[in-house]
């Protein structure tokens, strides 16, 4: 048993670290080329975006991602570039990633009281806010 845990323990020298990747793995790459593929085909705002900036801001974004989970930070990027207020994206694990990027005033009745439409688009912002922080 004793030589058991003398083993777990390692020896003493230093044991050898993974270097460290300085760029985007292929398949962190590839998912968001897709990703920007899809914004740019389904987004009310293409005709106004220079695509191959917004792809090479994404992609300097995520840094050197080496898996899906870890291209948060360039799927985050994409929503602020394409600002519209509203995309977000929801993965099948996790947190979804939401980037409000307009205040719109509450729709309001008469009397001064928020219409049932106005409070759900305010509750679904706070819930969007809350899971992508």
């Amino acid at each position: 048993m004793l030589t058991l845990a003398l083993m777990a323990c390692g020896s003493p020298e230093r044991a050898a670290t993974a270097p460290v990747p300085m760029t985007i793995s292929p398949v962190a790459a590839a998912y968001l080329e897709e990703l920007v593929t899809l914004l740019q085909r389904y987004s009310v705002k293409s005709r106004g975006i220079d695509w191959t900036t917004f792809r090479a801001q994404v992609v300097a974004a995520a840094g050197p991602a080496q898996s899906i989970t870890e291209t948060a930070l360039g799927i985050r990027q994409a929503l602020a570039l394409l600002g519209d207020g509203h995309s977000v994206y929801i993965p099948l694990r996790g947190s979804a990633i939401a980037v409000p990027t307009k205040v719109h005033r509450a729709l309001t009745t008469r009397q001064g009281k928020l219409s049932s439409h106005s409070r759900r688009v305010r509750a679904w912002r706070k819930s969007a806010t809350d899971r992508a922080s």
